[in-house]
Formats: C-alpha cells, structure tokens, sequence
C-alpha cells in the first residue's frame, strides 16, 4: 500500500482496498497513513480516492502530524487547499503545538500561509510550546517576506515568547538585518528586553558579533549605543567578555560608544576582557582607546587582580611586563596577588609572579596571614611546596601555617612544612625552646592557661593543645612535654577539690583553644601515630587552680559541703579501671593505680 501510494497508483490502491486492505491502518512503524504519504508525495487523484475509499482526514502519526500538516511541510499548496476543503483542521497541533500555518512561515512559504490564511481560515497568532508564533518562526528563519505577510495578516509584531523575546530580538540576535529592517518599519519595538537575560535586540546582536546589524539597530533604528541589561553592562562589556575585537572598534569609533563605563559591580570592560582571556581585545583597549589598566572597582579590585585571581598567566604577563601593571598590587584588605594565586591553589600563577615578575612572596594582608598560611589553611599542598621552595620566609609564618593546617587536618601540607622545618636545622638546636618557655610559663602561671595546653603559641598568635605537637616533636621533645606538662587530677582529687569548693580561674587575655578528646585523637589518626591524647585534652573544662581561694566567708562555711562524686555500677568501674574491694584484693593502705589509661599516681613508676 505504501507504495502504491507514494508512486500515485490509484488503480492498485483501490484495488488493495477491495481485498481488504485498512486505509486508515499504519504503514510503517512511525505510524504514517496512507492519506498522510499521498499529502507528502503531492498524489491529488490518490488523496481524492482515499477519502472516497473511508481515509480519515485527521488520523495523525505518532509525533501527531496530520495530512493537512504534512501537505503544509511538504509545500504541497494543492493538497493542502483540498484537504481544507474536504473538511480537514487547519489548526491542528503536532506533539510540539506547531500548527501547518506555523510550519509554513518556518519555511518562508508565503503561498502556503496565503492558502491557509486567506482561502482556509487558519490563525496565524496560534504559538507553539515555547509560546512563539507564526511571525516568531519567520524571524527566527530571516524570512523577511513572510514577515511582511503575517503583519499584514494581522499578527502583533511585538508579540513575545515565554523567554520575552520578541521577533525583532529573534532577528536581531540571529543578524538578519533584513528582518530587522522590515520589523522596524512595521512598528516593532527595538528596546523591549528578554525576560531571562535583560538583553535588548542590540545588545543580542553585539553578544553574537553581527556588526551589520548592530549598525542598523543605532543609525536607522536609533537605538541608544551604550544601553546595558539587567546588570549595568553595556555594548562594549558584552563585546569584550566575548573577544569581539572589531565590534568593539565599531561601537566605540564609529557608533561613539563609550570604553569606559562601569556595571553595577563598578568595573569596565577592560574586566571582562582580562576574564575572558582575550588578549588582543585588552592590547586595543589599554594602547589604542587609552582605557585605565589600574582602575579600581568597587570591591577594591585591579583587572591584574582578576587575572591572578583566575589563574590567567598568560593575561598576567601581558598586564604586567608588557602594559605595565603593578605586580604588587593589593585590594582594600591587603590581599595581593601571591595570596589571591595561593588561595586559589593556582601554584603556576604563583610561581610566574615569584619568579617571573619577582613579586614580593612574603607579603602579608592586613590581617597578618602570609601566602604560606593562607596555602596551608586551603590545604594546597602543590603551593606550600612551592613557596617553601621559592624561598619564603620560615621565621614568622612557619610555626603558624604548621598550625592552621594541623587544625585543618591538611595531612600533606603538615608534612611539607614539617620537612622545611627540618631542613633548616631547627630540629636538632633551638626549635624546643619556644615550646619549653611556653610550657614553663603555662606551668608557672597557674590562670595563663589550662593543664596540658599551651596558654599562647610559640609566634604569639595561635594556641593549640601540646598533644598536637607530639607527632611534630622529636624525642627531646616528647620528654619535654612528659616532664614539665602538669598531670591530670584524678577521681579522688576531683571530688576532694569539689568539696573544698575552689574557685574557677578567669580566662587570661591570650584566647586558648579548647580541642575536644575526639578531634585531638582524629589528628592523630591524620597523620598515622597514635597520640596520647588523655593528658592534654581530658579535662580541660576543669580549670581548677588549688589555693586560689585562701579562706572562706560566713556563708561559705555555713553552707553544707557537696557529697562526694556517686560511681554507678560496673559499666563506671571498668571506665575508671577500678575493681571492686574483695577478699584477693591489695590491702586498704597500697597503692592504687589511678583513673585514666595509662596515668599513674605514683610518680616513680614508668
């Protein structure tokens, strides 16, 4: 049957309807009928017979596409004017809402649309899914003819999609000039921007590079040259974010745009060329149209800061050795171009300004952080390698940055600056003895600190628990902090100080950094050693200063004293590793093995 039909056999179709042959069944496994390959292939005489043998006029495919559809598709203006006539819809949708007029103007048939129209009735304004019209489809196609029909048809020229584009922002954003043009003529409004971008039809065509049309749009439509979207970019933003260097010489030479407007964020296009990394766009900027290379935006922000920023080092060393920016530039906060680049963890822009430029390494912002700190903060161990090896200054920062990144758990940075730390040779001489004045001094003042942590680090800054340390120290170390660190108080002892009631020290000025057992026993797991974690980090709530209170007024001593801490059960005694008193027990006077694992109370024991 289907080809029979495809090649206008009407005998042997009539024929294979008569030995029972369905004409209205499908044909093939996209559901095409017989009606709708007579409308595809232009047979009139075998449409003709179909319809006297029962086709259905309307029986559609499986994207839903009828025979008046098809005909429309096809071009075929013969069998769609006869199928209207038989009675067929001349507004019936496929699956995606495109009725047959829709596809005309699509394929700029003005013959089609005149028969669909004028003779058979069909509406021209019906949108699609995406809510465009038969006029949206004409301009999307720069079918300007077809354009000139349908307004005369009485479609609306200004009529938007869902998106808010209007045909002549269609026309404009694709460069059809011609469909501008004719648009323009016809009343189209040239200033009416989308609702998703806020782009007016110029600014479209500018994104897109169509300089014929831009020209258009502002000598013959009149459209203003530096109007901006939603967000204060103008023309010239958008031509320079997209490396449109000659819409740029058209704009600002020959339309009178202007180079150096700011968007809403303050900055000018030179920006958004120095982030898109089109160089010979910011070469004709700063040497032909004279733009600011140091100019400043609202955030305190340089376009070199933005190239550091985003790792463009090639744009870098344009700005820089050929334009002549300023390779130690800073923002309001004192953020340079070393800590933007370690920040962001670029290590090659990094290594470019240090030893390319030769920008200063060792440059902290206001708040005292170097690039060291802030790498080792970020966990870019790449960067804390590669300062280290340029050369950066291990005396103010290193104790710091070794901090930050143990608190960070940034197991490879620790490493790093342990490893520059040892090769120093600070290891074997004079590095224990800030930790040693630090312990001495916490073990001495009895409020400066609590036990088992450091009151104020070693650089004055940062405090950690001693417990951190430990995996950093050597063996001297460690006898350090065994030695001179006070040891915990133990059950008894607490409830001894609770009935004498002892004051509670006040926090001293240094802030102390109180790290729970967990986190101090999860560093040590970072760095695969185990710590002994319970001296430094069990009781440091208990800030329990003995004598700090000498005596006690009338209503102290009047007050009834606190009854001793209760022990519950068993699930208590194996915590505090005691057993319960039987007949094959120590006698009552030995000595007993304190609370806590591995803390003894008797201080000879190893």
């Amino acid at each position: 049957m289907q080809t029979a039909v495809r090649a206008g056999d009407t005998q042997r179709v009539r024929l294979l309807a008569k030995q029972g042959w369905n004409v209205n069944a499908p044909l093939n496994a996209q559901g095409a009928t017989a009606l709708g390959q007579a409308a595809l292939c232009g047979r009139d005489e075998t449409l003709l017979a179909l319809v006297d043998l029962g086709a259905d006029l309307n029986a559609a495919d499986a994207k839903g596409r009828m025979p008046l559809y098809i005909a429309a598709h096809s071009g075929c203006v013969s069998c769609a004017r006869l199928l209207g006539k038989l009675g067929a819809a001349v507004n019936q949708p496929d699956y995606k809402r495109r009725t047959p007029c829709f596809v005309a103007a699509q394929h700029g048939d003005d013959v089609m649309i005149k028969a669909l129209v004028q003779e058979l009735g069909a509406d021209p304004a019906l949108p699609n899914a995406a809510g465009t019209g038969s006029l949206g489809a004409a301009a999307h196609y720069g079918h300007a003819s077809t354009v000139r029909l349908l307004v005369a048809q009485g479609c609306d020229p200004d009529a938007a999609d869902v998106e808010g584009r209007t045909p002549l922002y269609v026309a404009a954003r694709n460069g059809y000039a011609g469909c501008v043009a004719a648009l323009a003529e016809l009343g189209a409004d040239a200033t009416i921007p989308d609702t998703v971008e806020g782009w007016a039809p110029l600014y479209a065509a500018v994104c897109n590079g169509h300089v014929d049309t831009v020209r258009l749009l502002v000598l013959v439509v009149g459209v203003d040259v530096d109007s901006a979207d939603d967000r204060g970019s103008t023309t010239v933003h958008a031509a320079a974010a997209r490396g449109h260097g000659e819409m740029i010489r058209v704009l600002v030479t020959e339309l009178g745009a202007h180079p150096n407007l700011r968007n809403h964020r303050g900055r000018t296009p030179l920006f958004s060329a120095v982030q898109g990394s089109h160089d010979e766009v910011v070469r004709f900027l700063v040497i032909s149209l004279g733009v600011d290379l140091n100019y400043i935006d609202d955030e305190g922000w340089t376009p070199v800061m933005i190239a550091a920023f985003h790792g463009k080092d090639s744009m870098l060393r344009l700005l820089v050795e050929e334009l002549g920016a300023d390779k130690d530039a800073c923002d309001s906060n004192g953020w340079t171009l070393v800590l933007m680049a370690a920040q962001q963890g670029n290590e090659a822009t990094v290594r470019l300004l240090v030893s390319g430029l030769g920008a200063d390494l060792d440059r902290a912002n206001h708040g005292g952080r170097t690039p060291l700190y802030i790498a080792s903060k970020k966990g870019h161990g790449v960067v804390v390698r590669t300062l280290l090896e340029l050369g950066a200054n291990l005396d103010g920062s290193l104790f710091a940055a070794l901090d930050v990144a143990v608190r960070e758990g940034h197991k490879g940075c620790a490493r790093e600056l342990e490893a520059a730390w040892a090769a120093k040779g600070a290891a074997r001489r004079g590095h224990l003895q800030p930790l040693k004045d630090a312990i001495t001094s916490a073990g001495r003042s009895g409020g400066g600190g609590s036990r088992g942590t450091l009151g104020g680090s070693c650089d004055g800054s940062v405090t950690a628990p001693i417990a951190q340390w430990v995996p950093f120290l050597g063996r001297r170390a460690r006898r350090v902090v065994r030695h001179r660190t006070p040891r915990p108080p133990t059950l008894r002892s607490l409830q001894r100080k609770r009935r004498e009631r002892p004051s509670v020290s006040p926090l001293s000025a240094t802030p102390l950094l109180a790290v729970p057992l967990h986190a101090a026993r999860s560093a040590g797991r970072c760095f695969g050693r185990r710590l002994r974690t319970r001296p430094a980090a069990h009781h440091l709530a208990h800030r329990v200063v003995p004598g700090a209170r000498q005596g006690r007024n009338a209503a102290d001593a009047a007050r009834p004293a606190r009854p001793p801490l209760r022990r519950r059960g068993a699930a208590r005694r194996r915590r505090h590793g005691r057993r319960r008193r039987g007949p094959g027990s120590a006698p009552a006077g030995a000595p007993r093995r304190a609370a806590g694992r591995g803390v003894h109370a008797a201080k000879g024991e190893p």
